[in-house]
């Protein structure tokens, strides 16, 4: 990042609540005009429907799908963008399109709603989607996370952190899956909470166990990769659904298929 700023010649705009960030500054020329945006700028922040609404710097902004109240940075540094550009400003977002395995909403079988947010998983996009997903209204809440991969020496601890951000939330039922969260996150969860916990070493045992227990009308939030695409695609109510899922190249298939899905 900081080589970005220190090449921009007209303007840099930043996330001024990031002090990682804030420390690169020094390295822009005098000459460039920097602004910066914070979330303490959101005034509102409501789920309804599909939908999600900011209310920022007094601006009502509503965008289609599911998105975390941190997303109001990058909301903000779009406006800036855009007035920079002399490019009209669409309060709606009409126009967007959420992209696979990002807090899509399915309808599943036995009147399950499915968030899917299988793109990927680390401990800042985990906890985004965790406190979204308190927000959320629905009775009956399980949670579906698979490990955060790619993790290095940190692995261990960014697993506890994961563990703390999953004490925080509001669930029914708490399903695990790969081997990191049954080492690190799994021990730390049982100790904490009272609420069912599993733990399953492939994407075919989540779904057997799902398929088995759920009674109608939860909620499931699924989180990671892992091949929980796969799972989704098969609890899913109109099977043309799937269309809409992330990672559906034939290298994808053939990877769910070695891990036994589809069943």
């Amino acid at each position: 990042f900081g080589y970005l700023v220190e090449t921009a010649t007209k303007l840099v705009v930043v996330n001024g609540d990031q002090e990682d960030i804030l420390a690169q500054l020094k390295r822009i020329k005098p000459s460039v005009k920097v602004e910066k945006v914070s979330v303490s700028a959101l005034k509102g922040y409501e789920i309804n429907k599909g939908k999600t609404t900011y209310i920022i710097n007094e601006k009502t902004i509503t965008l289609p799908g599911l998105h975390p109240e941190v997303l109001a940075i990058s909301l903000q540094l779009v406006n800036h963008l855009l007035q920079y550009l002399d490019i009209l400003f669409d309060p709606t977002y009409k126009n967007f399109h959420l992209p696979p395995g990002r807090s899509s909403v399915f309808k599943g079988k036995k009147d399950v709603t499915i968030i899917d947010s299988t793109y990927n998983s680390n401990l800042a996009s985990l906890t985004a989607i965790l406190n979204l997903f308190n927000k959320y209204s629905a009775d009956k809440k399980w949670l579906v996370l698979g490990d955060m991969l790619e993790q290095g020496n940190l692995e261990e601890s960014e697993h506890q952190k994961f563990a703390e951000e999953v004490i925080k939330t509001k669930a029914d039922n708490i399903i695990l899956l790969g081997p990191r969260t049954k080492k690190y996150v799994y021990p730390i969860l049982k100790s904490e909470l009272k609420v069912p916990i599993q733990t399953f070493n492939g994407p075919t045992e989540v779904y057997d166990f799902l398929r088995m227990n759920i009674k109608g009308g939860e909620t499931i939030l699924f989180k990671g990769g892992r091949s929980l695409e796969g799972v989704i695609e098969l609890l899913l109510a109109d099977p043309g659904d799937a269309k809409y899922l992330v990672r559906r190249e034939k290298y994808w298939v053939k990877q769910r298929q070695k891990r036994g899905l589809p069943k």
